[in-house]
């Protein structure tokens, strides 16, 4: 139980029953969260979402519903019901507590609805003016890092090609079956992509002909993603550069990339001006951005070695891993590198729950000796699957016709990401944990998958060729409503899909503790189920279905005695 109670802490706090721990400073929120001389960036966590001005919470839903993307709604839809679509999370930041933090004079950075919090820069002083305030749940540092960079135990051997149509990304193409894909005619055409990393060269020849339909720059906060000049240091969109070309570049004889025809959101999140310069807050204003605008994938290469242990990453302690595993459940498909530790162990975000992490290959299919290896601090086995990440064929930013053979998961990234957009352009319909059930289980080592490979090397045209059918995503069972909630008594679960099998119901509180516990038989004709709450006491309370080797579903119930009509959380 130890697994599953941590678990349900995490799930609670996506629910907004946040962290039980205090504001209170220490001497190493100050150590890590310290940025140049005197000051410190940090996240200020609100208590609640009060907005004094505003409407009802209802009247408000209706109006982020009414102000909402259609693709991103048409992508929720895929995962939620239309009564669940928009959620506490998605109310933004109250305007009211902003206004008070700035007139102490700090910096505005980031604000991020998901987390209910901003990032700030301030002094000492300021920022322990700050705690003091009733409104404030806590205040963390923001953490920042290194992308560590890959150590290959040998030279790396110049790609071949076998096709002069693909030039040199034949074999990192070919390695994964994909290009049969392509000569299908599929390319990701209609599907959103974003893609976060240090900026962008899009004056590169290989991508005359990519479709950017939105650039932001986290950074300086404005639209400019390639290099600035008397801003960014001169190889400040290297590695975004490179990382790009691997799915969108298209310059046939030279480079085809993985995904040339989709869509790209590109988010500039990284600043090479300072020693550790992936800032997690940035990362997850890019993602708040891109899932907003309808994203269907996120194509990540950025990773946290600098302050997480390997017991922190368990799917629910990193920042990062929490604001991703809400945009999974948003519907979204989030890609990421595993790291370049080693057997050091794995990064922040590849511990997230239901992400894709990839490690790496060379050419002939062996791991590279830097590519992380798994478990997570839970158990759960890491990588995912495997691309070439050694000798992979990039285009480079030192001129508009330069390219190089790179190195590092960061590489195996888009080349997954790729063929999930290949994925989704064929089953629109799929969600995330569909395209994930398909990348993994048609990989080459999908029989005995371990923490070196995952499950192995990706097949794209065994993927496209899947049967759902065959082995049931974990989304095929799951709780469509739950009525009334609201209650004051009696609730019922709408089953979609039961599966003749037994699991474990958990009713959870919000300290985590066990309020009731049942073991329970499903057939497949059942499609409601029913629960009495009336002894339960006023609270919010989160029910977890637990079955086949530790698969949680969740739902949040709010129970109060002798009314039905509101809910505060």
């Amino acid at each position: 139980m130890p697994k599953l109670n941590s678990f349900i802490l995490i799930l609670f706090y996506l629910i907004w029953i946040q962290y039980l721990a205090g504001s209170q400073l220490d001497f190493d929120v100050w150590k890590i969260g310290k940025r140049g001389q005197g000051s410190y960036n940090v996240w200020v966590y609100f208590l609640d979402k009060i907005h004094d001005d505003s409407p009802d919470i209802n009247s408000q839903f209706l109006a982020i519903r009414d102000s909402m993307h259609d693709r991103t709604i048409q992508r929720r839809g895929k995962v939620k019901s239309d009564d669940n679509l928009i959620g506490i999370v998605d109310l933004p930041v109250s305007k009211n507590y902003i206004q008070l933090i700035k007139k102490t004079g700090v910096k505005i950075r980031n604000k991020s609805k998901w987390l209910n919090a901003i990032s700030i820069s301030g002094t000492r002083k300021q920022i322990e003016l700050i705690s003091q305030y009733s409104f404030v749940k806590k205040i963390k540092p923001v953490l920042n890092g290194r992308r560590r960079k890959a150590n290959p135990s040998s030279r790396i051997s110049k790609t071949h090609s076998d096709s002069s149509y693909y030039g040199n990304s034949f074999n990192q193409l070919n390695q994964i079956n994909l290009i049969q894909l392509h000569e299908s005619g599929y390319s990701g055409k209609n599907v959103r992509v974003l893609v976060l990393d240090s900026g962008f060269y899009l004056n590169h020849e290989v991508f005359d002909s990519i479709d950017v339909i939105g650039a932001y720059d986290f950074v300086d906060q404005d639209s400019i993603v390639f290099n600035e000049q008397g801003k960014d240091p001169s190889n400040q969109h290297n590695h975004g550069t490179a990382v790009l070309s691997v799915i969108a570049g298209f310059k046939p004889d030279k480079l085809i990339g993985s995904a040339y025809g989709a869509e790209f959101l590109l988010g500039k999140t990284e600043d090479l001006s300072i020693e550790a310069p992936i800032e997690e807050d940035n990362f997850i204003a890019g993602l708040e951005w891109g899932e907003s605008l309808g994203a269907d994938i996120l194509s990540s290469s950025i990773g946290y070695i600098d302050w997480y242990t390997q017991h922190d990453l368990d799917g629910g302690t990193a920042v990062i891993s929490l604001a991703v595993n809400i945009a999974i459940e948003n519907g979204m498909i989030v890609v990421t590198a595993v790291g370049n530790s080693g057997f050091d162990g794995i990064v922040a975000p590849a511990d997230a729950f239901q992400i894709i992490s990839c490690g790496a290959v060379d050419e002939n299919g062996l791991i590279a000796s830097f590519s992380s290896r798994g478990p997570t601090a839970d158990g759960r086995i890491k990588p995912e699957v495997c691309a070439q990440g050694r000798g992979t064929f990039t285009a480079t930013a030192f001129s508009t016709s330069s390219y190089g053979n790179g190195i590092g998961t960061s590489l195996s990234s888009p080349l997954v990401s790729g063929v999930c957009a290949l994925l989704l352009e064929a089953y629109p319909d799929w969600i995330p944990s569909q395209v994930r059930n398909a990348i993994i289980t048609t990989a080459d080592q999908a029989g005995s998958p371990n923490n070196n490979y995952g499950w192995g090397i990706i097949n794209a045209v065994a993927a496209l060729d899947y049967n759902q059918a065959e082995t049931p995503p974990d989304s095929e069972f799951f709780i469509s409503n739950v009525y009334p909630n609201p209650s004051d008594g009696r609730v019922t679960f709408n089953l979609k899909n039961p599966p003749s099998l037994k699991l474990n119901l958990s009713i959870i509180d919000v300290t985590g503790a066990s309020s009731f516990e049942k073991d329970i038989t499903l057939s497949p004709d059942q499609n409601i189920l029913q629960l009495n709450l009336k002894d339960f006491s006023t609270g919010i309370y989160l029910a977890v279905f637990n079955f086949e080797h530790n698969k949680l579903i969740t739902r949040k119930i709010c129970h109060i005695k002798g009314f039905e009509n509101t809910c505060t959380e």
